[in-house]
C-alpha cells in the first residue's frame, strides 16, 4: 500500500499544485534568460568539478570500519 493514498487529497493536491508552479516558474525563467544562463554554463561547469569529486570519492571502500 502506498502512503499516497494515506494523505488527504487536499494535500496530495496542494503538492502537486506546488510542483507544477515551480515547473513552471523553472521553465520561465529558462526561456526569458536563456543568453545569461548559457554566457555562465562554463564556469558552472568548471564549479561542479570539485562537488562531483568530493561525492564520487565516497564509494572507493578506502574507510570502511572492519566487521
Amino acid at each position: 500500500m502506498s502512503t499516497d493514498s494515506k494523505r488527504p487529497q487536499s494535500e496530495n493536491l496542494l503538492r502537486w499544485s506546488i510542483w507544477l508552479a515551480g515547473a513552471g516558474a523553472l521553465t520561465y525563467l529558462v526561456i526569458e534568460h536563456r543568453p545569461h544562463l548559457l554566457a555562465w554554463l562554463p564556469y558552472l561547469i568548471i564549479l561542479a568539478c570539485p562537488l562531483l569529486h568530493l561525492f564520487m570519492h565516497r564509494g572507493h571502500g578506502h574507510h570502511h570500519k572492519d566487521e
